[in-house]
């Protein structure tokens, strides 16, 4: 661990990431299999270890340590009222990031009215849980060839196929996913690990995108992202703050999960699409004189666009959106109330380019065609429970204490 930390570092620096202050050093992680990935989230805060100076890599993942895990990763900050579930007590360690993961949608409950904090997780439902908190898009299908997918419950099949797709899971070394298995803690931070190209938690951070597979990640504010990279998600830990791409290239989407936040498309950056989701009420997005973005899709209320860029298309479904660019086609959905366009009010149902005259409004159904999917209806296995069965194995600490 002494040695592949200075290394770990350097990477760092040559990325141009800030640098977590140190990385823990945990007795039974050194030589273990996911020892880096341990040391990076660690070195972030992300996680932390037992009480006695163990990481205890090998332990199942509870339900309340993944709360805690996707709290600190994202920075959640929104709350849900948890009265509803019994089994989660008020003071208990794990109640705040439990109540933010609700309201986050990334997980609901295994039942009508229990979370089972200290049950035991599977592959799957980790799996779920992290393509949600990421902002993956379920996909109806994979190209993937390994052998037991079909063990796959249904509620989780669209989102581990697009983690598949995506290339951010391949599945064990005998061509299988295991989804039913019992997820270690190890294996959750390897998934992390391979998933997220880069990440940003501290102000003021600058990250440099490589063109790796994999998100960048921004939960903080004040953060400048150069260079390439496939997706990038702006998490609820960078609201009411500022995130610039500075001579950037995007190929896939730039998500904004963080409200009132302020995304800055600067210098001659290229961005092929923005969402701002449904959990991004406020935010605004700036697009400068020699950047440009594809599609735009406002999802939450208030989203005001603005920029001498160009912004080639538009579709607003949330109400009062301000779209300021020239030359932007836009859509407004159905029972959308409140848009306008430099100044101009533009109908629900309307489709309107700043170059032509506004056509005549169309009967649509109401919806949003560029909806992203949140945790979806009932549970997290959208079976009416979240993870199927409630008697899942109390998988708590030996001794009852926190360890993430």
């Amino acid at each position: 661990m002494k040695k592949a930390l200075p290394f770990l570092l350097s990477c760092a620096l040559a990325a141009g990431m800030a640098i977590p202050a140190r990385a823990a050093e945990f007795s039974d992680a050194k030589g273990h299999w996911a020892e880096s990935a341990i040391t990076r989230w660690s070195g972030h805060g992300v996680v932390s270890g037992h009480g006695d100076g163990s990481f205890a890599p090998n332990a199942a993942m509870t339900r309340s340590q993944r709360a805690q895990v996707l709290t600190n990763l994202l920075g959640l900050q929104e709350k849900a009222d948890l009265t509803g579930f019994s089994d989660v007590d008020e003071d208990a360690w794990y109640a705040d990031a439990m109540a933010k993961c609700v309201a986050a949608g990334i997980f609901n409950g295994t039942g009508d009215d229990t979370l089972s904090p200290h049950a035991a997780v599977d592959r799957q439902q980790m799996l779920v849980a992290f393509g949600r908190a990421i902002g993956l898009t379920p996909l109806d299908s994979t190209s993937s060839s390994l052998s037991d997918l079909d063990q796959v419950s249904g509620w989780a099949e669209g989102m581990i196929n697009a983690l598949l797709e995506a290339g951010y899971v391949s599945g064990m070394g005998d061509n299988t996913l295991r989804p039913l298995s019992r997820s270690n803690r190890a294996s959750v931070m390897s998934l992390m690990d391979k998933s997220v190209a880069g990440y940003a938690n501290q102000p003021g951070s600058t990250i440099e995108m490589n063109g790796e597979s994999g998100v960048v990640l921004v939960a903080s504010h004040d953060v400048t992202g150069t260079g390439t990279v496939g997706d990038l998600v702006i998490s609820p830990g960078a609201s009411q703050g500022s995130v610039t791409l500075k001579d950037a290239t995007v190929t896939g989407t730039v998500t904004v999960d963080a409200p009132e936040s302020a995304l800055s498309v600067t210098g001659s950056s290229a961005v092929e699409r923005v969402v701002v989701s449904t959990a991004a009420q406020g935010a605004a997005v700036t697009v400068d004189k020699e950047s440009a973005v594809g599609h735009l899709s406002a999802q939450d209320h208030q989203v005001v666009v603005s920029g001498e860029g160009k912004v080639d298309s538009a579709h607003v479904s949330g109400n009062d959106a301000q779209i300021n660019t020239d030359g932007t086609r836009l859509e407004v959905s159905q029972g959308a109330t409140g848009t306008t366009q430099n100044g101009s009010a533009v109908e629900g149902g309307s489709t309107v380019d700043t170059s032509r005259p506004a056509e005549t409004p169309e009967e649509k159904p109401e919806g949003n065609p560029d909806n992203k999917p949140g945790g979806g209806t009932g549970g997290e296995d959208s079976g009416g429970g979240e993870d199927g069965d409630p008697g899942e194995e109390d998988a708590s600490c030996p001794d009852g204490h926190r360890y993430v």
